[in-house]
């Protein structure tokens, strides 16, 4: 096992222990293996791989990752350590941190033929693939001959995305033709055994050594409900954000800092009710917001740095799919669909925006039969069976990833678990009912 402790020093974490699957995954960086794929769960500390890279390989290490925000945060971050990053944008100019800290002060000051005296790039695939300073740098043996390692973070959304969403995704499995014999990680929070083929397939792997942790979040607790009935299809997300936004009124401070996540379309209607509640509140008071793809990047970025405050002023945010992936705020602690995800991989990175500082979180899961439906556009099996488990909801989870519950039961586990709990607590609440 090599020593990573200057590495950590130099990157300005002196005092952060790697946890054994960190060590891991950089063991076999060091060894020069040539595909591994690393599964670990939500605030296990995958970013800190790639960040450490560089410094451990003496190059140029490549992340690919697929949204903007992610890149910038990370960026931001490493302004003042020891390596020098940048972003290559899906415009094919390079961004670095500028003298202030705000992200919108990200600008182009470095000329593209610099590139390789950069530590770390961010990038998308459009950047590389679709750009012609993009196709330019790949063509170039100086550039190529220069990257000792090659990330791709979030690897499990590669398959989907490169399908009609985003095409260039699918020329990642490309990369060993331009970067023989270079080392490519595949990160993820969340993978199957199910879905562990067809993931290290989209990235080009053939036989890649897996290294996983259980995505278990023991402080988490698991609630299912089923909607209430209604032919009106508004009525029923009305049913659920409308007692949301009344409980936040009334509690103002003492509301959990919450994540709610719900179809685009229904978003717009949940804000207005919001802003007539609350009579038209101004962006510096509001309590609530709005995170999206598509949306002003300015209020985006503006809710991003208020809830990564540890007592926020904003309480609740609407969101689509976009927040489950690098988002991250140590105060959020309670995490409601309104709707399930497509799949399980995407409901365990999603809730796992809840309760990233260790304390107690709560998950709330609301389906209807009509949203399992088998028939349901790209629906996957385990997000069915999910929502239908009859025993306990968190060891279905687990099962799914190939690892077994842990200790954690009774009342404090799921929902299911909580109405067999036979602990005092229980049996007086029951009482008292």
């Amino acid at each position: 096992m090599a020593d990573y402790e200057i590495p950590l020093r130099r990157l300005g974490h002196p005092d952060i222990i790697l946890k054994p699957k960190q060590i891991e995954v950089l063991d076999e960086i060091v060894k020069g293996t040539l595909e591994t794929l690393a599964i670990l769960p939500t605030g296990y500390g995958k970013s800190l791989l790639y960040q450490l890279a560089p410094l451990i390989l003496d190059g140029t290490v490549i992340v690919f990752s697929p949204l903007s925000v992610i890149q910038e945060e990370q960026v931001k971050e490493l302004k003042a350590s020891a390596l020098k990053s940048c972003i290559l944008n899906t415009r094919g100019r390079l961004l670095t941190a500028g003298n202030e800290e705000d992200i919108k002060d990200l600008k182009c000051d470095i000329d593209t033929s610099d590139i390789s005296n950069c530590n770390l790039i961010f990038a998308h695939p459009e950047a590389f693939f679709c750009t012609s300073e993009g196709n330019d740098l790949l063509d170039s043996s100086s550039f190529t001959s220069s990257v000792k390692a090659i990330v791709i973070d979030e690897c499990h959304k590669v398959a989907d995305w490169g399908k009609s969403f985003r095409k260039a995704f699918h020329h990642l499995k490309e990369l060993p033709g331009f970067f023989p014999g270079v080392p490519r990680l595949g990160l993820s929070a969340t993978v199957t055994k199910q879905e562990e083929k067809t993931v290290t397939t989209s990235i080009g792997m053939k036989n890649p050594k897996v290294i996983r942790e259980s995505p278990d979040r023991e402080n988490i607790y698991l609630d299912i409900r089923l909607k209430e009935a209604s032919l009106d299809i508004y009525e029923v997300y009305e049913n659920i954000y409308k007692p949301i936004c009344d409980n936040l009124l009334q509690n103002g401070e003492n509301f959990p800092v919450t994540l709610l996540f719900m179809p685009l379309q229904y978003i717009g209607n949940a804000a207005a009710y919001c802003k007539h509640i609350f009579k038209k509140p101004t962006l510096e008071s509001c309590v609530y917001g709005i995170l999206c793809s598509g949306q002003d990047e300015s209020v985006k970025n503006y809710v991003i740095k208020e809830l990564s405050c540890e007592n926020p002023r904003i309480k609740l945010v609407f969101c689509t799919s976009v927040v489950g992936m690098g988002f991250n705020s140590p105060s959020v602690t309670r995490v409601i669909h309104a709707r399930p995800p497509r799949s399980l991989s995407d409901y365990v990175q999603e809730i796992g925006r809840a309760g990233r500082s260790g304390i107690a979180a709560k998950a709330v899961l609301y389906y209807s039969n009509r949203d399992i439906a088998a028939n349901v556009v790209d629906i996957k099996p385990d997000i069915i069976g999910f929502c239908r488990e009859k025993g306990c909801i968190r060891e279905y989870l687990l099962q799914q990833y190939g690892f077994e519950k842990s200790a954690v039961k009774g009342h404090i586990c799921c929902y299911n678990c909580k109405r067999l709990c036979s602990c005092i607590e229980c049996e007086m609440l029951r009482i008292e009912l």
